[in-house]
């Protein structure tokens, strides 16, 4: 099994993100496996958030970018 990619959010929290998860991810939602580096981007530095369903979940949303400018 590969080793979980490692990503910082805004806040400096370690993010990790394993091929199963990514995997159990894009079974429902194949759409979006070839959206995995906007995926990280979001993460990373999201142009909005906003506070989810549960305590402490937040919705990371990466806007207006386009996926050539890579």
């Amino acid at each position: 099994m590969n080793s979980p990619e490692t990503i910082r959010d805004r806040q400096g929290r370690e993010v990790l993100l394993s091929l199963d998860r990514w995997r159990h991810v894009v079974s429902a939602h194949p759409e979006i496996e070839i959206y995995k580096g906007e995926m990280r981007r979001a993460v990373e530095s999201p142009t909005s958030v906003v506070a989810g369903r549960e305590p402490d979940e937040e919705w990371l949303y990466l806007e207006g970018r386009d996926r050539a400018a890579g």
